[in-house]
């Protein structure tokens, strides 16, 4: 190969190195106050899959120029840490007065009336616990029938429903107390309930932060419609609503934080984020509680259905009081998203 394609391709990989350093600082700045780095940290994925073909293509032609990427991938190991799990080993571990959780978004079920009665049933078929569904339904009737659905199943002595939020929270113990948090003029949420399970009273939060509301630009590419605006506006749309939900975000957690740390409980966080890893919402949510994915997570974790692939979205984090058995991702279709379960104990 001539030599000038090896130095244009070792400049390119010097450049790759930058942006992907770039995507390193996404976590610690909030949106707001500069939105640029966020989309960077959405890219991360695409930045690592490259550094790691640099390294295999350095490695190919026997140039020492793979130890470029090679020190930038494991300068952000921690990072990588969060999108993806190594414990494949990892075994359900055996606990007296472990707690059993499942989060999920359930996008109203399929919305499907024929097959509605079904997916509640095998979602729940496990001994669950405490539940925290997201996007259950606001109007009356989805309603009525997710509450006619859980009374005939008899699993749960109590349901927290936040019907105007789209959210509900389901226990088989006593919920002792419940609130619903203000994270301004939204139509997305963050609820809570004080849950007694085994004689101790654990603070459980179901939230569904702002959306990015990109799903008519996903949704055509899946079914190869073209959409009436250019690829250009296209971008510029996109783009746009990525800011401005990122930005909303960072305010919802920044609320979120100040009355997680005024619990007097121990606290089990579930819920769909809708940001990755390399986000500042989540980087504030694990800086104060701890991600069981790390300790137990296998594999890429993703729970986002949709054809943006890899994105793990959706998130069960506990307070530093608790110790994670098991940690899982499931893989029910009716949604757009996967359900995460895990089994925590108290330390």
């Amino acid at each position: 190969m001539k030599h000038w394609v090896f130095r244009l391709l070792r400049l390119l990989n010097w450049g790759l190195v930058i942006v992907t350093m770039t995507a390193y600082l996404a976590p610690f700045v909030s949106p707001s106050e500069f939105w640029p780095l966020m989309l960077a940290g959405l890219l991360f994925p695409v930045f690592l899959v490259l550094n790691i073909s640099f390294i295999i293509f350095w490695m190919v032609f026997r140039k020492w120029n793979f130890l470029i990427s090679l020190f930038c991938i494991l300068l952000g190991w921690g990072h990588i840490q969060s999108i993806y799990g190594f414990n494949f080993t990892a075994s359900i571990e055996q606990a007296e007065e472990s707690v059993h959780v499942l989060s999920y978004n359930v996008r109203r079920f399929g919305g499907n009336s024929k097959s509605y009665k079904k997916n509640i049933s095998k979602l729940l078929e496990k001994n669950w616990d405490v539940v925290c569904l997201q996007e259950t339904g606001t109007t009356i009737h989805q309603i009525t029938r997710l509450k006619k659905h859980l009374v005939d199943l008899k699993k749960f002595k109590e349901i927290f429903p936040m019907p105007e939020k789209a959210g509900v929270i389901l226990s088989r113990h006593p919920i002792e107390k419940t609130g619903i948090l203000d994270i301004g003029k939204t139509g997305n949420f963050c609820g809570y309930a004080d849950i007694k399970i085994n004689k101790k009273t654990i603070r459980f939060y179901n939230l569904h932060l702002e959306s990015t509301s990109i799903s008519p630009y996903t949704e055509a590419m899946e079914q190869g419609k073209e959409l009436e605006e250019t690829p250009q506006e296209q971008a510029k749309s996109i783009t746009k609503q990525l800011r401005d939900a990122g930005i909303k975000r960072a305010h919802q957690v920044d609320k979120i934080i100040k009355h997680i740390k005024k619990s007097p409980h121990p606290v089990v966080l579930c819920g769909d984020l809708n940001d990755t890893p390399f986000s500042y919402t989540y980087n504030q949510l694990s800086t104060l509680l701890q991600d069981g994915f790390h300790e137990k997570g296998r594999g890429l974790g993703s729970t986002y259905a949709g054809i943006i692939p890899a994105l793990r979205i959706d998130y069960i984090l506990t307070s530093p009081d608790f110790k994670t058995l098991s940690y899982e991702t499931g893989a029910e279709t009716f949604s757009d998203h996967y359900p995460v379960e895990a089994r925590v104990t108290l330390k």
